[in-house]
């Protein structure tokens, strides 16, 4: 394998809440960690780097991604033997990270880049070769303890040899990643921008390419919801014959609810675009919901859906601990067809329960749907809307913890239908509900478990 992570120093990272009128001075582990010994070549690379950077450092280790090590084993050049990268800092002045570059000649680890970083810790460290010259391009996020919600990334690139290692940009972030969304074989950095420091909020996606003359420039920015708080999840389709390669941007806004930007390169007009943006509010209401829920594939068909909100005529939510009800939700799944959204699945979603009650298509302006907040039965009724009347129930599904599931030794009439979060999902079919022709097996096709882990 081409690359291979050494695990040197374990990172705990420490909580510190500051009170209003008191200051404290941040400390990371890695501030007062020495490496520890090692043995055999991994043990010489550890003396080699002692001797020359001397012994009273800080390690500076990576706290996200695929390398978290202060110790990195990739090989840069692709020669067939791996370099190590050591980010650290001297102890006189530990705000300063430092990045070196070690390689293996006459079988001694000899120092050969020493570069000074763009923050106080190290966020997360990538390899790319993004002009398939057979150097990788490393990508390093930095970040500062002061403000640790700051982040930079600077690109390090080397011709020809390593000892030729050049900073090609520094830009400040939110979310970065290598991808290539113009489909020409080479990837590009995509990095999402939020300034929530000004009175007039900002955000943008933009994208940068290594051009031949080892230059980083944009070829794509484009706006984004800059009300939005923070980014919950990144995820894209895969490039097909009939859509390019879509990025979908999870974000909070709000105390409990979330949106989804999508962004996707144009080929054509050669830019990025974000098709849900509404431009004249440069907001985006169209993939709105009240609760923190994800946009992932939920019908297995390989293409997101992003969850939309909309009030259920005649849904209602009921506490009868406190005899009040307030609206009840539908959410609709849908896919982005072009530019537009396509609903592909009407639903009830319970994202406490973890399952998805797909709507049956033929109930959609005939029924309606009541949910006890007390006990989290969720009935079926049906329901006129031209006189706003609820009439008889068709359909009861409720949550059982498992062990009071297999306890029970009476169900009620209840049948087990599938599993979710640690509940069984039971289902009871009215008499009314029969003659609707509703049945066991239309409800094992209607009810989705909420996976979040099928991204």
């Amino acid at each position: 394998m081409k690359k291979r992570i050494m695990t040197l120093v374990a990172v705990v990272l420490l909580i510190c809440t500051l009170l209003s009128g008191c200051s404290t001075d941040i400390k990371t582990v890695s501030d007062t960690l020495r490496p520890p010994k090692l043995y055999g070549e991994n043990g010489e690379m550890q003396k080699a780097f002692e001797k020359y950077a001397g012994k009273d450092v800080l390690m500076k280790p990576a706290v996200s991604g695929d390398y978290r090590s202060a110790f990195v084993l990739y090989d840069i050049d692709g020669d067939g033997s791996e370099e190590v990268l050591v980010f650290y800092a001297e102890s006189s002045n530990k705000s300063a990270v430092k990045l070196a570059i070690m390689q293996k000649k006459d079988k001694q680890w000899v120092p050969v880049v020493n570069r000074p970083g763009s923050g106080s810790e190290v966020y997360s460290v990538t390899f790319s070769d993004m002009n398939k010259d057979g150097f990788s391009e490393i990508i390093v996020g930095w970040s500062l303890y002061e403000k640790s919600s700051d982040k930079i990334f600077t690109v390090f690139s080397c011709r020809e040899k390593l000892a030729n290692m050049d900073s090609l940009c520094t830009e400040e972030f939110t979310y970065m990643m290598p991808a290539d969304l113009d489909n020409d074989g080479l990837e590009e950095i995509f990095y999402i921008s939020l300034d929530a420091t000004n009175k007039t909020r900002q955000a943008s996606a933009k994208l940068l390419k290594l051009w031949e003359d080892n230059t980083m420039k944009p070829i794509g920015e484009v706006k984004l919801d800059a009300g939005v708080s923070g980014y919950k999840s990144v995820k894209f389709d895969p490039l097909s014959g009939s859509s390019p390669k879509r990025i979908y941007l999870d974000a909070v806004k709000g105390e409990n609810q979330m949106i989804t930007d999508v962004v996707y390169y144009d080929v054509n007009s050669r830019t990025l675009v974000a098709p849900l943006l509404d431009k004249e509010s440069q907001s985006n209401i169209q993939t709105w919901r009240s609760i923190s829920l994800p946009s992932m594939d939920v019908n297995s068909d390989g293409i997101i859906e992003i969850p939309t909100q909309s009030v259920l005529k005649g849904g209602k939510e009921v506490n009868n601990n406190n005899d009040s009800s307030s609206n009840l939700y539908r959410t609709d799944w849908c896919q982005l067809v072009g530019n537009k959204l396509q609903t592909v699945i009407y639903s009830y979603t319970d994202v406490e329960n973890g399952y998805i009650f797909s709507i049956p298509e033929r109930f959609l302006r005939s029924a309606t749907i009541e949910k006890n907040s007390d006990d989290g039965i969720v009935t079926l009724y049906n329901y006129s809307r031209s006189r706003d009347k609820r009439g008889d129930a068709l359909l009861t599904i409720k949550s059982v913890d498992e062990s009071v599931w297999a306890s029970a030794t009476n169900k009620s009439g209840f049948r087990e239908i599938m599993s979710a979060n640690g509940k069984i999902i039971a289902y009871k079919i009215t008499n009314d509900g029969k003659e609707l022709e509703i049945t066991p097996e239309e409800l094992s096709r209607c009810l989705i478990r909420l996976d979040y882990n099928n991204n």
